[in-house]
């Protein structure tokens, strides 16, 4: 009996080094996807991995994981040391980040250890409903232009005039039916007017403070409604800029967007972006350049930005318990229901 006591002794010590010698530096998580894509509601899924030295002496398993604040979480085990993560977000915008607490035990389940890891580069893009919504594409914005003509070349629906195909011209505008008729091998290609801009800049401006479920309902919308300004924009011919300040160099960051992919591509980035360091010159540099502000009820509280924000048309996400200075006559208040084909004829009009 003496013996058998001291070997399971000498074995329960073993165990215990073993256990307690397992920490961050031998123990790897991997996320599989480290990125999911879908839209507002969708459940989205990705497998947790555990990977771990001294395999046949304990046990790992997460204990806990814990999704960022925004997002619904529920976890199932598939054996092989592999846990499926389900998430969702009634939220639009970027949620990264995950917490995972993971639990070890030896073979004999007489310890055990927990460690708990940030995995800070998983990311979940959750994209605005509103740029699903279908745009009509003959007449996308008919309360604006009329019969009016730029009486120049530029990217409007409206034909200007007709010239033959030149290298980098559009091919989307060459006319297929007149060149086939044709009897030589010319190309000739639709002129387009330019009564609307080629480019507009919207600007997104984020200033005030806001607790996480501010911060979440804030952006919510505010892609909500950028999704579908953009989405009208894109149907009318223009390309896009979206513009915000950003912690990095150069401070104010630019997305380009010219189809539906680089639109969702800019507003996941500009979700993503911390707001906490950027200077007065900055937020006065994006209003400068904007053609369309994008903004909270309470960056109208700022007494210099609010009085340069209410001279352009603006989208001010609606949020209680706000005091705006100045609301200026251009500026549509949004609380996710409002039509905004007023907001986008008077940046077409400019």
């Amino acid at each position: 009996m003496l013996v058998v006591a001291l070997t399971l002794a000498i074995v329960a010590a073993i165990c215990f080094g073993i256990v307690k010698s397992i920490s961050t530096y031998n123990t790897k998580v991997l996320i599989d996807p480290p990125a999911v894509r879908g839209f507002k509601g969708d459940e989205l899924s990705a497998n947790i991995v555990l990977i771990f030295k001294r395999a046949r002496w304990i046990a790992v398993n997460p204990s806990l994981i814990q999704a960022p604040f925004g997002l619904e979480a529920k976890s199932e085990p598939k054996g092989n040391n592999v846990t499926r993560i389900s998430m969702k977000s009634k939220y639009a915008g970027r949620l990264s980040g995950l917490t995972i607490r993971i639990e070890i035990t030896d073979v004999l389940n007489l310890f055990s250890n927990r460690i708990e890891t940030i995995q800070a580069n998983f990311v979940f893009d959750s994209l605005p409903l509103s740029i699903l919504y279908p745009i009509p594409h003959t007449r996308p914005v008919p309360l604006a232009l009329g019969e009016r003509s730029g009486m120049s070349s530029g990217s409007s629906l409206e034909l200007y005039a007709l010239k033959d195909y030149v290298p980098f011209s559009e091919t989307k505008d060459i006319l297929w039916k007149r060149v086939a008729g044709m009897p030589d091998e010319r190309l000739i290609v639709r002129v387009r007017d330019s009564s609307i801009p080629k480019v507009i800049r919207i600007g997104f401006l984020e200033k005030a403070k806001r607790d996480r479920s501010q911060e979440l309902n804030f952006m919510d919308l505010a892609c909500e409604g950028a999704g579908m300004i953009a989405n009208m924009l894109i149907a009318a011919g223009c390309e896009l800029d979206v513009i915000h300040c950003s912690n990095e160099s150069p401070t104010i960051a630019v997305n380009e967007v010219k189809d539906f992919s680089q639109l969702a591509d800019a507003l996941m980035s500009v979700s993503n972006a911390p707001n906490s360091s950027s200077q007065l010159e900055d937020f006065s540099e994006v209003l400068q350049k904007a053609d369309i502000v994008i903004c909270g009820m309470r960056e109208l509280e700022d007494q210099v930005l609010s009085s340069v924000i209410s001279r352009k048309p603006t989208l001010a996400v609606a949020e209680a318990k706000s005091s705006p200075l100045v609301v200026g006559e251009q500026t549509l208040i949004y609380t996710g229901i409002e039509d905004v084909r007023k907001l986008v004829s008077r940046v077409l009009e400019k």
